[in-house]
């Protein structure tokens, strides 16, 4: 993915540490943005996004930070309703800033809040358009979100994936290779791992709150695979975007400690570079 990133304009490519790249939303956000500011040379943060939403986004990601008591009194009304964190908040915040809570729910804009909200001040915000299908479509087409892609060679539709991205040559190399891997292929892993643990272990496991260590501990004793697994915790309350982060998180064993310990990425690890951009990393390392 570096290589094919470098091959089509990228100057350099650099790794977002699984204690971020497997996180909510905040601490993916939150851990991006450290990276960059750290790096001391960048001035822009590009994202996805619809650019007419972005005043009211920014609007949004203000109320958020502020946390009013009306906004935080709403906010606790949906939780106890048992709503997702992220549509209590978008709920709590249509009605005082006039924000549709449909819009502040798109996964695109939910990142756009927390990078909005992350961002120090000399690093400014740059939305781009989102075209094509929907960040959970899975409809082939030659604009596929990244879900139409891995479905396309889930299935073995090698050729519709490769319409659908600018390195058709690099996908259909590491078909050749071998290196697709089916998703349950660490399945049997997951499922050592939680039949091997007990409630207090896994309760150490970050984000596994409010009892969920029971469930799971129920859960990987009848399912057969990682989808049934999820479908047999899922909720209105426990989304499976969150559900599947846990079973990362219990795969890598990263516990509330290590997290807490690492609340931003301390090094910044170059998976690769073009060699026009050897300037670009010398003032990085200045």
């Amino acid at each position: 993915r570096a290589r094919a990133a470098l091959e089509n304009g990228a100057d350099v490519v650099l790794e977002l540490p699984a204690r971020f790249a497997c996180a909510p939303a905040p601490d993916f956000a939150g851990g991006g943005v450290a990276l960059l500011a750290a790096l001391g040379v960048v001035t822009h943060l590009s994202f996805g996004c619809e650019p007419s939403a972005l005043p009211l986004l920014s609007a949004a990601a203000s109320l958020f930070k502020s946390e009013s008591p009306d906004f935080s009194a709403a906010l606790q009304r949906g939780l106890a309703d048992g709503l997702p964190y992220p549509r209590a908040r978008a709920l709590a915040a249509e009605p005082l800033a006039g924000i549709p809570a449909d819009l502040l729910a798109q996964p695109n804009a939910a990142l756009a809040l927390e990078y909005l909200q992350a961002l120090p001040d000399g690093i400014s915000a740059v939305p781009i358009l989102r075209e094509g299908c929907g960040y959970h479509d899975s409809s082939p087409s030659t604009l596929a979100s990244a879900t139409g892609v891995r479905a396309a060679l889930t299935m073995g539709d090698v050729q519709t994936a490769c319409a659908a991205v600018p390195f058709p040559e690099e996908l259909l190399s590491a078909e050749r290779r071998g290196e697709f891997h089916p998703e349950d292929a660490l399945t049997q892993a997951l499922f050592y791992r939680l039949r091997t643990m007990d409630a207090a272990s896994l309760r150490e496991i970050v984000g596994m709150d409010e009892g969920l260590e029971y469930r799971f501990l129920r859960a990987a004793q009848t399912a057969a695979s990682r989808e049934e697994l999820i479908a047999a915790i899922k909720s209105k309350r426990y989304t499976h975007a969150r559900l599947s982060r846990l079973c990362a998180h219990i795969l890598l064993g990263v516990s509330r400690d290590f997290a807490a310990e690492h609340r931003t990425p301390t090094y910044a690890r170059v998976l690769g570079f073009r060699k026009d951009a050897a300037p670009l990393l010398r003032a990085i390392k200045a």
